[in-house]
């Protein structure tokens, strides 16, 4: 049987909309917020309904079981197929679905950009905020916020400073890229730069895309097995420039419209027996205790049924799970372990 190639793959989850395959299969959504749907879950008994769909995410959210995911996860438990049973369903159904919109204003906005180009634009990112944890006196600081905030989670080992290429935002990208109004809107549609500047901030006078999404974070870059660049990662510190108060109740930031995917993926590549934990600083925490056979799934709905797949493909033979001992952890190991 032939792969399935994992753009094709990207192009159903993003394509086909949840919320009208939600609805051909009598889901009755209904408006949540000023973004989101929600309706009786389908997965278990729900008198109040707790089913949350996020058309401008394409994606599901149950706050009752927990069940979460994309339009192949939800097709995957409806109908009890297996992923390639799913994917193979979806694409043979194309023409009678319809493509997933984005909200119309902020596309206008925004430029196409090919993954050549995305790509060159986020390694340079990942080049800045490598040079700030590393060279904070050369990036206008006089303390390694990030590398400080490492040290206070028992994370102190430079080799995995060099090899993971972790950086810190400062909030100061804006001031060292050229004056190309163009290269600020490449940033701001990969979600780099934000298009709305904090009213009466440095960046707010010179355009609309100023504000970091990751500042005040430690930003790691995420890779697949393969080594391909799939997002970027922060872990917002608490600390550091006035921006950071943007990130203020988000800990896990992420880039926009991305797969969160699986960091550290290519210890699948050698190891035979994984360590699964939830956040990269959890998976750093297990490296410097003597383990790098570690992934984190990226949060407790993390690990979907092709990462799980991967992991067969590769090889592995045993896999142990090292999650949260709270109430979300302890849910998600019982789902997962399965």
């Amino acid at each position: 049987m032939a792969r399935i190639h994992d753009d094709e793959i990207r192009q159903l989850k993003e394509n086909i909309s949840l919320a009208d395959v939600c609805r051909s299969r009598g889901i009755e959504l209904k408006k949540h917020g000023s973004r989101d749907l929600i309706g009786p879950c389908p997965f278990h008994p729900d008198k109040k309904p707790s089913f949350v769909v996020s058309p401008h995410k394409n994606l599901f959210h149950c706050l009752g079981c927990e069940a979460a995911g994309s339009v192949i996860d939800l097709v995957m438990k409806l109908d009890g197929l297996s992923f390639r049973q799913a994917v193979d369903k979806l694409l043979g159904s194309t023409s009678k679905l319809k493509r997933a919109s984005a909200p119309a204003a902020a596309e206008k906005e925004k430029i196409t950009l090919p993954p050549e180009r995305a790509n060159q634009l986020l390694e340079r990112v990942i080049a800045v905020y490598e040079k700030t944890f590393a060279d904070p006196a050369g990036s206008g600081t006089n303390v390694s916020e990030g590398r400080a905030y490492l040290e206070t989670r028992g994370i102190t080992d430079a080799g995995l400073f060099t090899q993971y290429r972790i950086g810190f935002s400062n909030g100061r990208l804006k001031e060292i890229l050229p004056d190309d109004e163009r290269l600020k809107k490449e940033l701001q549609t990969l979600g780099v730069l934000l298009d709305n500047p904090s009213t009466g901030s440095p960046q707010a006078s010179s355009g609309r895309a100023g504000r970091e999404r990751f500042a005040g974070c430690v930003v790691v870059p995420v890779f697949d097995a393969d080594g391909n660049l799939t997002t970027l990662y922060g872990r917002f510190t608490g600390e550091g420039s006035p921006s950071t108060s943007l990130r203020a109740g988000k800990r896990h930031v992420f880039l926009p419209d991305r797969s969160t995917g699986l960091w550290n993926a290519a210890a699948m590549k050698t190891y035979s027996e994984i360590i699964l934990v939830e956040s990269v600083i959890d998976a750093l925490s297990v490296m410097v205790a003597g383990y790098r056979n570690v992934i984190a799934i990226q949060g407790t709905n993390g690990l979907n049924e092709a990462e799980i797949a991967a992991l067969r493909e590769h090889g592995v033979q045993s896999v142990t799970l090292l999650l949260d001992g709270d109430e979300a952890g302890r849910k998600a190991a019982e789902r997962l372990k399965e």
